[in-house]
């Protein structure tokens, strides 16, 4: 699961798809292009990998002072050893006891042990305090930090299609009764917008009603009895095709998916459907603002969604449809203008859909 991309996606003859993906409807035949080592997933575990080798330049140094400090003991022994024994003229047992001290004292052992230390320490100590380090380098390098970029699925946002907004369209109705009579329908499948609406329902603690002559609307939705009553959960194209007007206060932003309720042909009501935005989001791009860091959104998402997060957030621009093994180019784009990157998320959790 590898792109950001919070809603299915259609694919069609010829569109590249990537392993691990989970088809929503329908039947997919694909052809492999490549084998595995060559795959996003064994880039993205490289980049990775690369990141965990990496020593920070205190340890560098430190590995550096140790090697000349070791050379230097053991010449300072020998020379010991050769004073004693060939000028002083002392016995070769004698001269080794001066050459083995002198090598113990000056042996850097204890620089060697206590930079390890001092990092295993220092990590544990920030682990407990809720920062995880996985390059010391970088995190020596943060203070010079001028733009931070964002991951979207999951970090900004919760990363999971949730209902946004419920609108009534009938007076004899609640937002709470539109959620009720849609949850039916929507019970027995896996789809985004049924998972959605059913966790929806569970948070207000209704008890879904039962269905009977259950049927797929292909492309536009789903249709069943409820209660006696003929209920049809669809999209705006099925609206449009059968000549339904929209609600008068229909509005919709580019990142919600609308689903529109219909009951004994009436209109009863909308769904509107969002990967949404976590709260603690908007105090976290203030604060960079605050302090005169850039704050840029890249997401495997499309341009439209990625668009309105980015809006949303009054964050400082969008790279949208960029795949894991292209983060890193985006980043040198940015660093090949001046900028000192950092970069927050999880690339390898963004998960595709195809529909």
């Amino acid at each position: 699961m590898i792109t950001g991309e919070s809603v299915p996606v259609k694919k069609q003859k010829g569109i590249k798809v990537i392993a691990g993906s989970i088809n929503g409807n329908g039947s997919l035949r694909v052809t492999v292009s490549h084998s595995s080592k060559d795959s996003y997933l064994s880039r993205v575990i490289g980049l990775v990998n690369d990141a965990q080798k990496a020593k920070s330049k205190t340890q560098l140094l430190a590995d550096k002072a140790a090697r000349i400090l070791t050379i230097v003991a053991l010449v300072s022994g020998f020379m010991t050893f050769f004073f004693w024994w060939s000028i002083a003229g002392k016995p070769a047992v004698f001269a080794l006891e001066r050459m083995v001290t002198v090598i113990v004292i000056c042996c850097p052992h204890a620089l060697g042990l206590a930079v390890p230390l001092v990092v295993a320490i220092s990590t544990s100590l920030s682990a407990k305090n809720g920062l995880l380090i996985k390059n010391r380098t970088a995190f020596e390098n943060a203070r010079k930090i001028t733009t931070i970029i964002f991951d979207k699925t999951g970090t900004l946002t919760f990363g999971k299609f949730e209902v946004a907004r419920v609108k009534t369209l009938q007076t004899s109705m609640d937002e709470k009764e539109i959620i009720r009579i849609a949850s039916a329908l929507e019970q027995n499948s896996e789809h985004p917008i049924a998972t959605g609406i059913i966790s929806k329902a569970k948070e207000l603690s209704i008890t879904i009603p039962s269905v009977t002559n259950f049927k797929a609307i292909t492309g536009k939705g789903i249709e069943a009895d409820v209660e006696g009553k003929n209920v049809k959960v669809v999209s705006p194209f099925y609206l449009k095709e059968n000549n339904i007007s929209l609600p008068e206060n229909y509005s919709s932003t580019t990142a919600e998916t609308i689903v529109f309720l219909i009951i004994n042909n009436q209109l009863a009501g909308f769904i509107a459907l969002a990967d949404k935005i976590r709260p603690e989001s908007i105090d976290a791009i203030k604060t960079l603002h605050e302090n005169n860091i850039k704050s840029i959104l890249l997401t495997g998402d499309n341009a439209t969604v990625a668009k309105s997060v980015s809006d949303e957030l009054l964050m400082d621009g969008f790279f949208a449809e960029v795949l894991p093994h292209q983060k890193l180019e985006k980043i040198k784009e940015l660093q090949a203008k001046g900028e000192f990157v950092a970069m927050t998320g999880d690339g390898v959790n963004d998960a595709p859909a195809l529909a």
